[in-house]
């Protein structure tokens, strides 16, 4: 009896380590009221928080909501490892979270994908990306909220050697020259489709201290994106 409860509380004590630290999947998120306006993060780990030390309250969306007040519902609909393109290895639109950002019905969403879209594996060039990405925002583009649409380019990578090439996590390659065709696909699409880009990518640069490993943000990093955002999104008011 003994050894069951020892090992139920290291069982449980990875579980709450994992929750606050942003290593799990799960999603706090609320229900607007009649008066609240609704606002979708949407993207993958760098949006979700992973790494991001007291999760919960840290996680970029979380801050973003507490910067905007009262008035605004802010959900985190991001999802690790997920890419916008579908012909990625981990294509967001296969996961429950986004049918829920779709339920949502946002008024406003912000979307920053690209990260993982630039791994080796994955990228098939800037016309494949911007295209997929296309398709994807056309999902929410039909939701009878017309939601306004933020798109966030992908935040810069640093790796232990400061190098934005290099591998993460092992074997996770994300060449440097990928993520800047990301960058700039990103750039394009939002004039194409006049929807307004935040750069996040010009914004993180030269600030390795805002990242733990390199890739995700920490609390400082993680609270820089969401006062980068809130400004992007008050400019448009």
């Amino acid at each position: 009896m003994t050894l069951i409860i020892i090992i139920f509380l290291i069982i449980a004590g990875i579980i709450i380590f994992g929750f606050f630290r942003g290593f799990t999947t799960f999603h706090l998120n609320k229900r607007a009221n009649s008066r609240q306006c609704r606002i979708a993060c949407i993207g993958d780990s760098i949006t979700y928080g992973c790494g991001v030390k007291n999760w919960p309250k840290n996680n970029y969306p979380a801050v973003l909501g507490k910067m905007l007040g009262s008035e605004y519902c802010v959900n985190n609909y991001g999802y690790s490892g997920r890419t916008v393109m579908h012909s990625g290895d981990c294509p967001y639109t296969e996961k429950t979270i986004f049918r829920k950002s779709l339920m949502f019905e946002p008024e406003i969403i912000v979307v920053k994908f690209g990260t993982n879209d630039a791994k080796v594996h994955n990228w098939k060039g800037k016309m494949v990306f911007k295209e997929e990405y296309r398709i994807f925002l056309s999902n929410y583009q039909q939701l009878q909220s017309k939601p306004e649409i933020y798109l966030c380019t992908p935040a810069t990578a640093y790796y232990s050697d400061d190098n934005v090439e290099g591998k993460v996590f092992g074997n996770i390659i994300i060449p440097g020259q990928n993520l800047v065709e990301a960058v700039e696909a990103v750039k394009e699409l939002g004039q194409e489709l006049n929807i307004p880009v935040i750069d996040i990518y010009s914004y993180t640069k030269g600030h390795r201290d805002w990242f733990l490993e390199g890739l995700h943000p920490n609390v400082l990093g993680a609270r820089m994106l969401a006062e980068k955002i809130y400004q992007g999104l008050k400019i448009q008011d």
